[in-house]
């Protein structure tokens, strides 16, 4: 059976979130599968705070829920513990099973905002340390 990456489903050691993963990398069989047993073990990276970390059989979570697309009304299976779901046939990432409780769906939303803030610094840093200005680029097509 083809797994797409975005139905590997673990809890982030660092930030304690359940969300499809931002990236996966791992060995794949001929069906499409993970290879288990290739010698370079599974990597994902966190879809909330891209906390990089492997990943072992025993790490996924069962998809023992159903997540229903704001968008396109798809169906997608997910883990009950999922903060964050991606829908299976339009893509959109949207709140999970999980998110139903105030407290997950805080921590998910303030972890998204650290991220984003980490990201931005460490593009000014960049710029700063190429000596470019350290502007903020603006839509102007709004």
């Amino acid at each position: 059976m083809t797994s797409p990456w975005f139905t590997l489903y673990a809890r982030c050691p660092a930030c304690d979130l359940v969300g499809p993963p931002e990236s996966a990398d791992y060995a794949g069989n001929p069906d499409g599968t993970i290879n288990w047993t290739s010698s370079r073990p599974p990597e994902i990276r966190c879809g909330e705070c891209g906390h990089l970390h492997t990943v072992t059989e025993h790490n996924l979570l069962a998809l023992d829920a159903e997540h229903v697309c704001i968008r396109c009304a798809g169906a997608t299976a997910c883990p009950a513990s999922a903060a964050r779901v991606q829908c299976a046939d339009c893509g959109l990432i949207g709140f999970g099973p999980a998110s139903s409780d105030d407290a997950v769906r805080t921590l998910t939303t303030d972890t998204e905002r650290l991220r984003r803030l980490q990201d931005y610094n460490r593009v000014r840093a960049a710029k700063a340390a190429a000596g470019l200005a350290a502007t903020e680029t603006r839509r102007t097509d709004r």
